[in-house]
This record gives structure tokens, sequence and C-alpha cells, in this order.
């Protein structure tokens, strides 16, 4: 699973909403999803990862994958010690990290580092999974800065 929405402005929500507990969870109980391999969260705004701490409060989930990069909300803190509390791994990702699942290739082409003076877009973990002869770009929220670093390599 790659992001789980959410409200842009912390504090600005709808606090009755709960895109993880309104939609995501449902949507995969109706597909007959009962564990997650992995979450890969972009980066770390709320409307990326809002609705995450549903899912991984109603799924059992293998790894949680994340550039590294803090964002100063209370509800991003309580993702990161539900994921502690259920002693779920962390994989921190960069550029030139490759992940395999059986067909499915996924390359890591951005950021080579989070720079935390960069704009939390711009440090957006941008993936390119490959199937067959299929190719997806997930490129996050980059920006400038980030679409210049991809320019020769997509």
């Amino acid at each position: 699973m790659i992001d789980g929405g959410g409200f842009l402005i912390p504090g600005k929500k709808n606090i009755s909403f709960d895109v993880g507990e309104e939609v995501i969870v449902p949507f995969l109980h109706r597909r007959g999803v009962r564990r997650l391999d992995a979450i890969l969260l972009s980066h770390p705004h709320p409307d990326h990862y809002g609705g995450l701490a549903a899912v991984v409060r109603e799924f059992n989930v293998g790894e949680f994958w994340w550039n590294g990069q803090s964002f100063p909300d209370e509800s991003f803190q309580e993702l990161l010690s539900l994921l502690k509390e259920k002693r779920i791994p962390i994989k921190l990702l960069l550029a030139g990290q490759n992940l395999q699942w059986n067909d499915l290739m996924m390359e890591v082409l951005y950021p080579e580092k989070v720079i935390s003076t960069r704009n939390i877009n711009d440090n957006s973990i941008v993936l390119r999974m490959t199937y067959g002869e299929a190719r997806f770009l997930f490129a996050g929220d980059i920006e400038k800065i980030g679409e210049e670093a991809l320019s020769d390599k997509v």
C-alpha cells in the first residue's frame, strides 16, 4: 500500500471523519485483504499519512517504509507510536535500493538522502515499479528540485 490519504492541514480537518476508518479500511475489507506486506509513506504530510493509523490498527502489517523524515504534528507521532507498539519493522528507503516480490520489481529512484532544510515534498520517495512490460512511477509530491534530480533517471 502506498500512502493513506487524509487532510492537508493538521488541525483544520473535520475531526469526525477519518479517511482510514471511513474509506480505506472498509475498502480493503471488501477486497478481502487481511494482511499488508508493506505500507510505504512517500513523505510525512497529513494528506499522505492521515488514514494510515486506522489501517495499522486494523490489519497485520509486515513492514513500514518511509524516508525517515518526521513531521511536527501529534497525529504523525501517534502513527509512529502505533508502529512501535505493534512491533512493525520500519525500513528507510533511499535512492539505489531495489525490492522484489515475485515478478514485481521496485526501484527507489529518489531521494539519495533526506535534507531537512528542503521542502518536505522534495524529500518524497519516488518509486518505479515494473511488472512484466508495465512500468509505473510513484512520485509522491516532488516539486522542482525532485523533478530536476530525476530528469536523467526516468
